[in-house]
C-alpha cells in the first residue's frame, strides 16, 4: 500500500515539474501495479499532502487524452482493465510520439503515428507533428498529416533570433514566417 502512495507522490511531483513524458508512464506504472480499477481510482483522486489537485485534476493540464482516459476509468461502470490497458497503450504510443517531437525526430513522430498515436497530440509548448514537418520543410509529411487529419490552426510557441519572446503561431504561420512558400500553399488550402 505505502508504494502505491510513493508512487502517487512522484506522479504529482512529476506532473507540476511539467514534465509531460515522465508523468505520463508513473500513470501507466501505477495503473498496472494497483490490484483493481476501484484501488486505482482511489489513488488518481487522491490529493497529495501538501497540494491542492489530485493526479485525475492535474493530468489535464498534461495530456487531455490522459485526463479522458482518467475520467472514463473513473466514471463508467463498463470500463474493465482490458481497456485501461488498451487506452494505457495508446498514451504509451503518445508518449513515444512526444519524445520523437521534443527531440526534433520527425521519422519517429511518423512512425508513431502510423502505430496510432494521435496526429494532433502537442508538446507543452504546443508543438505539433505537423509544425515538426514545417520546421523540416518536408512537403510529403505535410501533405500526409493532413490526410490524417492534422490541425492547420493549432497554436505553439517558437522563439526566433530576431525576436525577444516567444511568439504564438499556427504550422501555417510558422511556413509563411520560415518563408517555405510551397507548404503554405499546402496548409492554407487545407484551411
Amino acid at each position: 500500500m505505502k508504494r502505491f502512495f510513493i508512487i502517487l507522490s512522484f506522479c504529482a511531483f512529476g506532473l507540476l515539474q511539467a514534465d509531460q513524458q515522465d508523468f505520463i508512464m508513473q500513470v501507466k506504472k501505477l495503473a498496472t501495479e494497483a490490484p483493481d480499477r476501484k484501488t486505482f481510482i482511489k489513488y488518481i483522486t487522491h490529493v497529495p499532502k501538501g497540494k491542492n489537485l489530485s493526479i485525475f485534476d492535474l493530468s489535464q493540464k498534461v495530456s487531455p487524452r490522459l485526463h479522458a482516459t482518467l475520467l472514463q476509468a473513473k466514471t463508467s461502470l463498463v470500463f474493465t482493465d482490458d481497456d485501461l490497458n488498451k487506452k494505457l497503450y495508446e498514451l504509451e504510443l503518445e508518449q513515444d510520439l512526444l519524445t520523437a517531437l521534443e527531440g526534433k525526430n520527425l521519422n519517429g513522430a511518423f512512425e508513431a503515428i502510423s502505430k496510432g498515436a494521435d496526429v494532433n497530440t502537442a508538446t507543452l509548448s504546443g508543438h505539433t507533428p505537423l509544425m515538426l514537418a514545417v520546421l523540416k520543410a518536408d512537403q510529403a509529411v505535410v501533405k500526409d498529416l493532413l490526410k490524417r487529419h492534422a490541425h492547420v490552426g493549432a497554436q505553439g510557441e517558437f522563439v526566433f533570433d530576431d525576436h525577444l519572446g516567444t511568439e504564438h503561431m499556427s504550422a501555417l504561420d510558422l511556413a509563411k514566417r520560415l518563408n517555405y512558400q510551397p507548404i503554405a500553399k499546402i496548409l492554407d488550402k487545407d484551411l
